[in-house]
């Protein structure tokens, strides 16, 4: 069970990087998730970033932070998880329809993560797209920054593309014990 302590957010980084865990930050409730811990997030197609989830139903926005160097898996939960690309349906792990991203080629060096198929899973650690990794439907990755975790659908990165995207999937993130 973690411990909701609310700390500034500069003593959460300071006390990663010294190791402890199970800490929440004041200013945007950031949770380290401890290791053997699961967490659950709604990732909405039309979020840009998915950062901010509800623990509960009336309760505070909560930020999850992954550590570098920690090992997560991350596995969609949904038994037949899709979403829409305005009228193109997609799944999380191939994205588009191999002919629309055939299609797609030519903007494909522009959309938020190059090295993945449009509208696929991705996962990031903080806003640098260093840091950006593919989830697809499943995946375990080592983070390799410490930062806020957020996730998304791969696309061009404005909220006018973003508006004509529909749909929600389940992520699950464990911390490897």
């Amino acid at each position: 069970m973690p411990n909701h302590n609310p700390l500034p957010m500069h003593v959460l980084i300071a006390m990663v990087a010294l190791g402890v865990t199970g800490v929440e930050a004041d200013s945007q409730m950031s949770h380290i998730i401890d290791a053997g811990e699961c967490v659950e997030l709604e990732i909405d197609a039309q979020d840009e970033w998915n950062r901010d989830q509800r623990r509960a139903r009336d309760e505070a926005r909560l930020r999850y932070l992954l550590v570098k160097g920690v090992t997560y898996t991350f596995e969609v939960t949904d038994p037949e998880p899709t979403w829409q690309d305005w009228w193109i349906s997609a799944d999380p792990e191939q994205g588009w329809p191999r002919w629309l991203s055939i299609l797609g080629w030519p903007l494909h060096f522009f959309n938020r993560h190059p090295e993945s198929n449009w509208f696929t899973l991705v996962g990031a650690i903080g806003t640098d797209p260093a840091h950006f990794f593919k989830i697809g439907m499943r995946t375990r990755h080592s983070a390799t920054a410490t930062g806020e975790f957020g996730a998304f659908a791969n696309d061009l990165p404005s909220r006018i593309f973003y508006g004509n995207n529909r749909g929600t999937l389940n992520l699950r993130i464990c911390r490897t014990p």
